[in-house]
């Protein structure tokens, strides 16, 4: 299945009780789970185990605050 989402985008956390794989095919995104974030780009892959809590952003042109927050978070 293909899903396609507009750019800013967003999936609050939530939860589900299936595993859940995503493969970013274009564009950007931004998961974060267990209080970790990443970005992921074309060609990233993804996957939360069943009842894991997570979160989604997506957005384009991929905005500079955004890669500081998630360079920081990195170094800490």
């Amino acid at each position: 299945m293909r899903i396609a989402r507009a750019k800013r985008a967003e999936a609050p956390l939530h939860r589900h009780s299936d595993a859940q794989i995503g493969w970013t095919v274009s564009g950007r995104s931004r998961m974060g789970s267990a209080g970790r974030q990443c970005v992921l780009q074309a060609g990233d892959i993804m996957l939360f185990p069943p009842n894991v809590e997570h979160a989604i952003e997506v957005f384009a042109p991929l905005r500079q605050d955004r890669i500081d927050r998630t360079a920081a978070g990195k170094r800490q």
